[in-house]
């Protein structure tokens, strides 16, 4: 009986194996699958990490970019504000420089005013001495007359 039972033991462990390998068959099978699913998932995702990593790049790239230009405007916004204020000192500069101008034309018209009106002054100063001048001449040359007179008259008085 012992031979009969190593028997069945063993027609067991062959329907076992053969059984097994189906499975195992199977399961051997159904890994590949799987790995070649891994696989294909792996290339998908290795390939959109690529895609975003050169996305990234590209971004990092136009980051920079604008950085710079951000950093040109704003040196061209401190250039335009220099350029504003040196504008207005120069402005600031050519008012005051005018104004001085002005002032000294206006002390300019009011000294010559100064000296119009002493020659004005002087003029009619010498138009009183004048009048004064003529009426002691008109003063004089009636006195004159008189004496005319008087000696016409006296040397009528003689000669008569």
């Amino acid at each position: 009986m012992k031979k009969n039972k190593t028997k069945a033991l063993r027609v067991l462990v062959i329907c076992g194996v053969f059984a097994g390998g189906g499975v195992i068959g199977y399961a051997g099978s159904t890994i590949f699958d799987n790995l070649n699913g891994i696989r294909s998932n792996f290339e998908t995702v290795f390939t959109i990490a690529k895609t975003n990593e050169q996305k990234a790049a590209d971004l990092k790239n136009q980051l920079a970019n604008a950085s710079n230009d951000k950093t040109q405007l704003e040196q061209q916004i401190i250039q335009l504000k220099a350029d504003i204020e040196a504008i207005k000192n120069n402005h600031a500069t050519e008012v005051t420089n005018k104004n001085a101008e002005i002032q000294a034309k206006q002390d300019e018209i009011n000294a010559k005013q100064q000296e119009v009106n002493e020659k004005q002054n002087a003029i009619n100063e010498l138009t009183n001495q004048l009048s004064s001048s003529q009426g002691q001449l008109a003063q004089a040359e009636a006195e004159v007359s008189a004496l005319l007179n008087y000696t016409s008259s006296k040397v009528d008085e003689l000669t008569e």
